[in-house]
């Protein structure tokens, strides 16, 4: 018997900055030894274009080096994006809290849908990770908010969007995936309660009325979502639904991504 759930949104950060690969071979002090190329993701003309050109014509007066604007429109934006994205196959490593867990399958799910060559690297634990994200060592990570979020507010990595459908009521300004442009992407770390299969119904019954009772009442609901975490309850039914659809969805990209049970 399943009952009660609730979830938390598991955030995609990278680090702070990055730069250009010319300029993480040689250092700052040689660089730029060769013409930049800025790739502009929309056509040209617009806002953006514009940015562009002006700050590129300042880089090239400052550096003596010219700077190249390309536009590679269309797609909203992906076209462009995908062009730095996919620009380096098999150099974008992804940090997770371990192999099979939900911020590794985040990165497959992403992996997959967006069509980007990533390396996985498991840590023993999130935290275990942050070092490595901090220092650039690896390229992003999924994380939950909760874990993650102490460090974007510090400035020490960036978020770059949230996984589930809606945005997080922590990180508000976050965009989601499919607002960051990949569309029908959705994961979340969540969590329930379970009773033995031989649990009497009306047991069960009583005991997701008064977990219910409990996810909805104000002072828990506000630390529940203090922490990231999104109080979701319901039935039941709607539980074992949900698991049902979980296992059909991750067990199609545990497939993908040749992912053993251990």
């Amino acid at each position: 018997m399943k009952f009660a759930r609730f979830a938390a949104a598991t955030l995609c950060a990278a680090s702070g900055f990055a730069l250009p690969s010319q300029a993480q071979a040689q250092g700052a002090a040689a660089f730029p030894s060769k013409p930049i190329t800025i790739i502009v993701p929309a056509p040209p003309g617009g806002a953006i274009d514009i940015t562009a050109r002006l700050i590129g014509q300042k880089l090239t007066d400052a550096w003596g080096k010219p700077v190249v604007i390309e536009n590679k429109a269309g797609a909203t934006g992906t076209i462009g994006t995908d062009a730095v994205g996919k620009a380096n196959p098999g150099q974008l490593t992804f940090a997770s809290s371990g192999p099979g867990g939900a911020p590794h399958m985040s990165g497959e799910l992403f992996r997959s849908m967006a069509g980007i060559d990533m390396l996985h690297v498991p840590y023993k634990g999130s935290t275990a990770a942050h070092a490595d994200l901090l220092g650039g060592r690896t390229s992003l990570m999924f994380d939950t908010v909760a874990a993650i979020n102490p460090h974007v507010k510090a400035g020490s990595v960036r978020a770059l969007a949230v996984t589930t459908a809606k945005r997080s009521s922590v990180a508000p300004d976050v965009p989601t995936m499919a607002e960051a442009g990949l569309k029908g992407y959705e994961t979340s770390t969540w969590g329930g309660v379970l009773a033995p299969a031989g649990t009497p119904r009306d047991v069960v019954a009583k005991l997701n009325a008064e977990m219910n009772k409990a996810l909805a009442a104000p002072d828990v609901r506000q630390k529940m979502l203090g922490a990231g975490i999104e109080p979701a309850g319901g039935t039941p039914q709607q539980f074992a639904d949900f698991l049902q659809a979980e296992i059909v969805k991750w067990g199609s990209v545990a497939r993908a991504a040749g992912i053993e049970p251990e």
